[in-house]
């Protein structure tokens, strides 16, 4: 996985923990500045859908309804999101040496 799929997908993980609500994708792509073919490559990787045989990471669940493709957290995404918020900042713990 490339750096920009991984920063997007945590971007997106991050709007995504603000809200018990399912959001738009169109939504999430104005908010985060990205194209939506961008948003497409990231959920390639963090969604639960396999793409060409190839599963994801299963943490971000996706649901068409009618025109609209709205994306929320799944379990498993709130679990590993709420872990990352526990783990240390590398950065932080630089400036306080």
């Amino acid at each position: 996985m490339n750096e920009e799929i991984m920063q997007t997908g945590v971007a997106l993980m991050q709007e995504l923990s603000s809200s018990m609500e399912p959001i738009s994708a169109a939504k999430l792509c104005k908010r985060l500045g990205i194209r939506m073919s961008s948003l497409q490559r990231c959920l390639a990787y963090f969604g639960v859908q396999q793409v060409a045989g190839q599963a994801g990471l299963g943490l971000i669940h996706t649901k068409q309804e009618d025109e609209r493709l709205l994306l929320s957290l799944s379990a498993v995404g709130r679990a590993q999101w709420e872990a990352w918020q526990q783990e240390p900042n590398p950065a932080q713990e630089d400036d306080d040496a």
